[in-house]
C-alpha cells in the first residue's frame, strides 16, 4: 500500500491508525512497558533537567515520579515484577502501589539507557561504560568495552549496543561483535511483547534480522524520538510532542481475512 492512499501511517504494507495517547510533552524518549500492570514508563524534558513518567494505558492516568532526581531511563524486570528508574544520583526501584522509591545503586553519572534481562544493564554517561546490577552489586559487564551504549536485549539473550561507528550486536558470552549499519542515524530501539528486535531512525522505522545481520525498513515514517510495543504488540512512538499508537485498521483486517479465505 502507498503512504498516498492511507491516511494513517503504513507499516510492512498495511494502513495502521493513530490513536494520541498523550499531547503536549516535550522531548519524550526512553519508553519502556510494564506488560503485568500495562504502565508504560518514559522520560520527558523539563526546562531544567528530565523527570521520569508514567502512563497507566488502561486508565489513561498520567504523573510524574519526581522521587527521582533528574529521571533519564526506565527497565521492567517483566518476571519479577519490578521497575527500575535512573537519574544522576543513583539507580532506584519503583514501586507504584505507593509510589515509593528505594535506591539500589549510586553512580557517578548519568544513567543513560537501562535493559533488563537475566540482570539489570545499564551505560553510564559521560564515561560510556555498561554495567550490571544483579543482587545489589554492580560490576563492568563482561566482555563489554568501554565507548558503548547497551540498547536492547531480544528474547534469546543476544545484546545489541551502539558505539561512535554504527550499530551492533552480539550473544552474551562472546566477545565478537556483529555489525549491523555504520550508517543509521538510531533514535530508538527496543524489543516487542514476543522479544523481537525493532528500531527507528531518521529513516524510518526498521526490524533488526539477527539471522542476516541486516535491517529491514518497515516504515518510512521519520518522526520517532521512543519506541515501544503495548501488551497487544501494538507499536507505540514518541514524536517531539506526542505518544501514538499504531493500530491495524479494520479494513486491512477484513482484506486479510478474504485473501485467506479465497487461497
Amino acid at each position: 500500500m502507498a503512504d498516498s492512499e492511507c491516511d494513517g501511517v503504513v507499516v510492512r504494507g498495511r494502513c495502521h491508525e493513530k490513536e494520541v495517547l498523550v499531547d503536549n510533552l516535550n522531548w519524550p524518549f526512553h519508553p519502556v512497558m510494564d506488560y503485568h500492570t500495562n504502565l508504560l514508563y518514559f522520560t520527558n524534558t523539563l526546562i531544567d533537567g528530565y523527570v521520569s513518567c508514567y502512563l497507566d494505558l488502561d486508565t489513561k492516568e498520567l504523573d510524574n515520579i519526581t522521587q527521582v532526581a533528574n529521571g533519564f531511563a526506565q527497565a521492567v524486570d517483566q518476571e519479577g515484577h519490578q521497575v527500575y528508574v535512573g537519574g544522576t544520583d543513583g539507580i532506584y526501584k519503583y514501586f507504584h502501589d505507593n509510589k515509593t522509591v528505594e535506591r539500589v545503586a549510586d553512580n557517578e553519572g548519568y544513567i543513560m539507557s537501562m535493559v533488563y534481562k537475566d540482570a539489570l544493564y545499564y551505560t553510564v554517561y559521560p564515561q560510556f561504560v555498561v554495567y550490571t546490577l544483579k543482587n545489589g552489586e554492580s560490576a563492568e559487564a563482561q566482555q563489554m568495552d568501554h565507548d558503548k551504549e547497551i540498547l536492547a536485549i531480544d528474547k534469546d539473550n543476544y545484546q545489541f549496543f551502539r558505539n561512535s561507528s554504527g550499530l551492533y550486536g552480539r550473544t552474551k558470552e562472546s566477545s565478537d561483535s556483529d555489525v549491523y549499519s555504520k550508517e543509521i542515524h538510531l533514535t530508538a530501539m527496543t524489543t516487542d511483547a514476543n522479544g523481537l528486535p525493532y528500531l527507528c531512525g531518521v529513516d524510518g522505522f526498521f526490524f533488526v534480522n539477527k539471522h542476516r545481520k541486516s535491517l529491514e525498513k518497515i516504515s518510512d515514517l521519520n518522526s520517532c524520538r521512543g519506541l515501544v510495543f503495548d501488551k497487544d504488540n501494538n507499536m507505540i512512538y514518541f514524536d517531539l510532542q506526542q505518544m501514538i499508537r499504531l493500530k491495524l485498521k479494520v479494513e486491512n483486517n477484513l482484506e486479510s481475512n478474504n485473501e485467506e479465505n479465497s487461497d
